[in-house]
């Protein structure tokens, strides 16, 4: 057998597959091995209590609305958490400031942080390095089965202390210890770059909070993330058999040797998220047929909660030698080597494009065109293959525009936060809400219906396009957020959509739709959404040739069970 079976069960399995499954006799070949690591997507009914430490900018850009909305955000969060968990606060402007080491939320204490939230101020330079580490330092010693995580929050560049990414990722990797690390960009002046390396290399999870306004919904699905982890300390062992030797590890993680084999740390994971790991092992296949052992393995990680439980499990990966074999690579693995691949030369596109060096951003990326659709994932509908393949169509569209820079930030942005890590280990903050999980989901869902008071809403279907299969008049339910396009939850069949066109979000006043950083501006009553445009009733939104009117309540042939559409 090539597909290694599940190796222990829900919440947390192991999966293994060779690129190579059966290899003839006396054969030196380098032999890929995709480990996916999976967490089932079960509803959490005893959550493990958490600790949660802010690391809030307050330079001066954050002065006004921004902050305003930050604070709105921290007091959601402050209200769902309960008394079991703790909290902390630092602060960083021209330096860091400990504004409350962690302490538990009973009565005395959450008033404390109302207090502190309606109180703070924003004025100064950016220290992103004093916060971050202060923040780190600061984190107590676990309780068992604690979930411990730092929330980082900035609208700009760090200008003061280190500023270089590779040293501000090495602090947070070298101290962060069992505490993970989420980063919330906001607006067109964060590095998204340096963000999200910082959210790798702290095991979290990094969004782009592109209009205040949505910063509530950002937060709840980072609670959503933090309510549902499903393990944590993971740890992936490997040791080869028969000769074989590892030389290389596809991706960003670390490996470390030990006198029991390769180690392997994974970040902690949360329900229905799924890690991908690629090795390349050099391997001599035996001078007879049979099925041989290529490595032995153990993962090893804590199941979260009241009462933790460590989790030990090993298996053996084998291989089949046969004679007269017809080597093929497994489809599975071809497709994510060519997802890294173009992970690869996407990133560097956009090292080019930020020069405004379009053609060559262009030229690294339309290659992978023809590869993306002759690839085994290509036909299977909502891939990662399909997936990037309608990102990389819309990218060379926009190249070709030459989009001003303002412009380019923004889809920069978006298309940073939306487009997963091929890897599966940095959780974007963006993803449409089809791609959250139950735990995320229902919060969400709570937040908008309870805490905003948002009420359910439709989309009617006013005029279509020639060739679409969507008659006039289909309505379509909205609650929360939806997005719209070749992709979206509403889906709009025709080339001139963008995969993902528009977001409608909810906010405290009402139903925004937001540019996705489309390839044709979308307008609302034949005005360009410029910025964030909040819908009233009868709104028409135009997109491509599509015309959608926005209607308040729950269409006639609709029911509320709708939501969230799959």
């Amino acid at each position: 057998m090539s597909k290694g079976a599940i190796m222990g069960s829900p919440p947390l399995s192991l999966q293994y597959q060779l690129a190579y499954p059966t290899l003839g006799v006396d054969q030196q070949l380098t032999q890929p091995l995709m480990l996916t690591f999976k967490a089932e997507d079960t509803k959490i009914t005893e959550r493990p209590p958490l600790t949660l430490m802010l690391c809030v900018d307050l330079s001066g850009s954050m002065m006004g609305r921004p902050l305003e909305l930050v604070v709105e955000s921290l007091k959601m969060l402050l209200n769902q958490l309960n008394p079991n968990d703790r909290l902390g606060m630092v602060t960083f402007a021209n330096k860091g400031r400990l504004v409350s080491p962690v302490r538990k939320l009973d009565p005395e204490g959450r008033g404390f942080f109302l207090g502190v939230l309606s109180s703070i101020q924003a004025a100064g330079s950016t220290n992103l390095e004093e916060g971050i580490r202060l923040a780190l330092k600061e984190m107590p010693e676990c309780r068992d089965g604690e979930i411990a995580h730092v929330v980082l929050l900035s609208d700009g560049k760090p200008n003061r202390g280190e500023t270089e990414t590779r040293l501000l990722s090495k602090i947070v990797a070298e101290q962060r210890g069992g505490v993970t690390v989420s980063c919330f960009g906001y607006g067109l002046k964060h590095d998204e770059d340096m963000l999200q390396v910082l959210a790798k290399k702290g095991g979290g999870g990094y969004a782009y909070i592109e209009s205040e306004d949505v910063a509530p919904l950002a937060f709840a699905k980072e609670l959503g993330s933090l309510f549902s982890m499903v393990g944590t300390d993971i740890k992936f062992l490997l040791r080869p058999c028969g000769g074989a030797a590892v030389i290389k590890l596809r991706g960003s993680q670390t490996i470390r040797y030990t006198e029991r084999g390769m180690l392997i740390e994974v970040p902690d994971m949360i329900a229905g998220q799924q890690i991908h790991l690629l090795l390349d092992l050099q391997i001599q296949t035996p001078g007879r047929a049979g099925r041989h052992a290529l490595a032995e393995t153990e993962l090893r990680y804590t199941l979260p909660g009241t009462r933790p439980q460590e989790i030990s499990l090993v298996q053996t990966i084998y291989y089949d030698v046969g004679d007269d074999v017809s080597v093929q690579i497994h489809p599975d693995v071809a497709d994510r080597v060519l997802l890294q691949e173009l992970a690869e030369a996407w990133e560097e596109a956009h090292t080019y494009a930020s020069m405004r060096q379009f053609d060559h951003a262009k030229q690294l990326i339309t290659p992978f065109l023809a590869r993306l659709k002759k690839a085994p994932g290509y036909n299977v509908e909502g891939s990662e293959i399909r997936n990037w393949y309608e990102q990389i169509v819309d990218e060379i569209s926009i190249f070709t525009q030459r989009p001003d820079e303002e412009r380019y930030q923004q889809i920069r942005k978006a298309a940073k936060s939306e487009m997963a890590d091929p890897t599966g280990v940095l959780r974007r903050g963006n993803t449409s809400i089809i791609n959250l999980n139950t735990t995320q989901r229902e919060l969400l869902s709570r937040l908008m219906q309870k805490v905003f008071g948002v009420p359910h809403a439709h989309l009617k279907v006013e005029k279509t396009m020639e060739g679409s299969k969507i008659p006039v008049g289909t309505n379509f339910p909205i609650l929360g957020e939806t997005s719209i396009g070749r992709l979206g939850q509403v889906q709009l069949d025709h080339d001139a959509v963008s995969k993902r066109h528009v977001r409608l979000v909810a906010t405290p006043a009402g139903y925004l739709v937001i540019d996705l950083m489309s390839t044709n501006t979308p307008k609302v009553n034949d005005k360009p959404v410029k910025e964030p445009t909040l819908l009233k009733e009868n709104d028409r939104i135009q997109i491509g040739g599509f015309v959608l009117s926005f209607h308040m309540g729950i269409a006639p042939n609709l029911g509320p069970g709708m939501f969230p559409v799959e």
